[in-house]
Formats: structure tokens, sequence, C-alpha cells
């Protein structure tokens, strides 16, 4: 409750001081904070503040390949029971865990899912989920894992078609749907390799910022133009996207 969240904005204020960010590392703190996120002890929220301590840690104190490598071992230790665990809801939270991580040490993140081919196929699982909270988290991971040109081949040829399904619901919130469509904003941008180029059509990127364009306007907080202006930021690589925004109103 209210203890927690005072704990984890004076973590976030401690990340200002290089020399607390390292204590901070040391003292395992922010490993234990993941395993409140995985155990289902904090909100979504507060998931994103820690992600930020995470982001100021690894800018600000002095991360090497191994501090870096034992980070990533311990997050670990936590997410795959979780993960293997077969129960939906587990997954959800270790998944939501990674995106933290991810979103904090895009680096530290990407080494712990590129070579778990469990992350992938638990992935496409909860995209199909009837759950809310399992399909947000799963496309919010598709989005960020994305940035990786060699991983968003393996997400593409996988799940582009699953992010498809979720934006043309009308049973799918928006939020869902704007992380999908950054998801295959990024995979339409890197989409020039034999592993896309069967799944992805021509004029795809027109058609995503199309939705995209719909979505903001039917929602403009802070959160939802975040995600606009990242998949902006691939979609306008194609210049017939380039020119439709640059023509838009």
């Amino acid at each position: 409750g209210e203890a927690l969240h005072s704990l984890i904005n004076a973590i976030v204020k401690c990340t200002d001081s290089r020399v607390l960010n390292e204590e901070l590392l040391n003292q395992d703190m922010i490993t234990y904070m993941i395993t409140l996120v995985v155990n289902g002890k904090l909100s979504y929220q507060h998931a994103q503040q820690i992600s930020i301590a995470i982001s100021k840690s690894w800018a600000r104190a002095r991360i090497d390949g191994q501090t870096s490598l034992k980070f990533v071992k311990q997050v670990t230790t936590i997410t795959d029971p979780r993960l293997l665990s077969g129960e939906e809801n587990h997954q959800m939270l270790a998944l939501r865990a990674i995106n933290i991580l991810l979103q904090g040490s895009f680096e530290a993140g990407g080494d712990l899912i590129k070579d778990n081919s469990e992350i992938y196929r638990i992935l496409s699982k909860l995209l199909i989920s009837k759950t809310y909270e399992s399909q947000l988290t799963a496309a919010e991971t598709v989005a960020l894992v994305a940035s990786d040109k060699k991983m968003c081949y393996n997400l593409a040829s996988q799940n582009f078609n699953l992010l498809k399904a979720l934006y043309k619901s009308d049973e799918v919130d928006d939020t869902v749907k704007l992380r999908a469509l950054v998801g295959m904003s990024k995979m339409v941008a890197s989409s020039g390799g034999d592993v896309t180029r069967n799944i992805i059509a021509d004029g795809a990127g027109l058609r995503i910022f199309k939705q995209i364009r719909t979505l903001l306007i039917k929602s403009t907080t802070d959160e939802a133009r975040k995600w606009v202006i990242e998949a902006l930021a691939y979609l306008t690589i194609d210049a017939e996207v380039k020119h439709e925004l640059a023509q838009d109103e």
C-alpha cells in the first residue's frame, strides 16, 4: 500500500546519486523489488517506477559486463520458476518483471530473453489470452523486444498475425491495441529479411500508421503519446508514411 509506494519513490530518488546507485545494486534492492512484482505485490504503475530506477542506475553507476551478468542471473532465478510454472497469471507477472528490465536496461533485458525459446512460446500463448492483464503485458513485451532486429525477426515469424488479430478485435482494450501496433511498426521497419517477407504485406506501414492515428485521437494520455512517438520513429523510415504524416493536420 502506501508504505510500498513511499519506498519505491525513495529508491527512485536514491538513483540520482552514483554512489547510492552502486549501493542499491550491491544490496540487491532492485532484485527485491522485481521479486515483489513477480509475486504480484506491486501494481503496473509501481513496475514503471522500478524501471525508471534501473534506467537511472545503469546510466549513472559504473555498470560493467560482469555486474550486468550477475544482475541478469539474479533476475533469471526470480522469473524462470514463474515462466515454467504453466500458470498464465504467474507467467504474466514474470513477463511484467522482464519488461521492467527491458525498459530499465535494454541490454540486460535482451540478454535475459534472446536465447530463451520458452519466452517466445509464452508470448504467443498470452497474446491470445482473454485476460486483459495477460494481453497487455505480452503485447508490451513484444513491443519492447522488437527494438532488437534479430529478436524482432523471431517475434515476427510467430506473433505478427497474433498482434494483427489483437488490434482488429472489438473486444480488446485500446491500451493493448496500441502496444500491438508498436510491435508491428518495428516488425514492418525490419521486414527486409526472408523471415518476415511472406508475413508482412506491402503497404502495411501506412495501414498501421492510420490505425495508430485513430487511437491517438481517442486517447491523448502521456503514456499513449509515448507509444505513438516510438511507433512513428520506426514507421517513418517508409517514405510513404513520412509523406502521409507530413500532410496530416
